[in-house]
């Protein structure tokens, strides 16, 4: 729950670099870690980094098997990705 908690407080407070860094260290321990790959991109894509954000999320959807949640949200990087270019 305190991780939880801090996560949320972080993104408040924009700390996005905080929660890159735990989500980073949590990956490490499992590459797999759905929950550390989303709360990650959500933070790069506030930090506007937003090709970092579609690694994450590109990542996402291979683990997902191409779910149509995680196709949808890896669309809308794209487009965000398209605009800012």
């Amino acid at each position: 729950m305190k991780k939880i908690l801090n996560y949320k407080l972080f993104i408040l407070k924009k700390l996005y670099d905080q929660v890159i860094e735990d989500c980073t260290a949590a990956l490490q321990i499992d590459k797999n870690y759905e929950k550390a790959l989303t709360r990650r991109a959500k933070a790069y894509e506030n930090a506007n980094r937003l090709e970092e954000a579609f690694e994450d999320l590109t990542s996402l959807c291979i683990l997902q098997k191409f779910s149509s949640t995680s196709m949808a949200i890896a669309d809308k990087m794209v487009k965000k990705i398209g605009e800012k270019m």
